[in-house]
């Protein structure tokens, strides 16, 4: 597969966020809908009290809500690289004490959505409260030629908080030396449990690139 999943890696240092702020109905983030003509100028995220010295700012920052949160330095790359079909929603990053970061960061809103799965072949349990999403599957069975058609990155359909990404350019990110990615393999994938987040779904730490 030409693909792998896009995620946050593990850096020692590295900054936990917490929960968004001055954003209602935070869910959307994950919906792949278009939100920058109403986004709002002031949505933010703070430094976790849990990590009192983890203050370091990667170029993909861990936070609670599971979205990519990227720095300038990676949209700037995504941007020459011919990403297509993405929103970059610009965010500001506090730091414990409520001080803004003068770094610029976004949440990377991928807006095409991918038909990856052999959704029936994979035996997914529904979710009761949000309509077409799995809660879980038993299988993890990827439809070549969907694969094949995907953009340079996207939403996997049936799982919002998978981001997929062309494994060339994820090569790419890597050769630019960003830092804070984590690529997963879609054979990796650890089937059977509940969606809540890519670090507890995969079998082995990282792809090979």
């Amino acid at each position: 597969m030409d693909f792998v999943f896009w995620t946050v890696g593990r850096v020692p240092q590295a900054c936990h966020l917490d929960e968004v702020t001055n954003l209602e109905e935070a869910y959307r983030l994950h919906d792949g809908l278009p939100l920058a003509d109403d986004f709002p100028s002031d949505v933010t995220f703070q430094m976790k009290e849990d990590f009192p010295d983890d203050t370091l700012l990667t170029d993909t920052l861990i936070n609670v809500n599971s979205v990519l949160i990227i720095s300038e330095k990676t949209k700037a790359a995504l941007t020459e690289l011919g990403v297509k079909d993405v929103e970059y929603l610009p965010v500001i990053i506090k730091d414990h004490r409520a001080k803004a970061s003068k770094t610029q960061y976004y949440v990377l809103n991928p807006l095409v959505w991918v038909p990856l799965l052999k959704f029936q072949e994979c035996e997914p349990t529904m979710n009761d409260l949000i309509p077409d999403m799995a809660e879980s599957l038993n299988a993890f069975v990827v439809d070549p030629e969907a694969a094949a058609k995907a953009p340079l990155v996207f939403h996997v359909q049936h799982i919002p908080e998978y981001v997929g990404i062309r494994t060339s350019l994820a090569r790419e990110l890597e050769a630019r030396g960003l830092v804070g990615n984590r690529w997963i393999r879609p054979d990796a994938i650890a089937s059977g449990r509940i969606f809540s987040s890519l670090d507890h779904m995969h079998k082995k730490a990282t792809a090979t690139l």
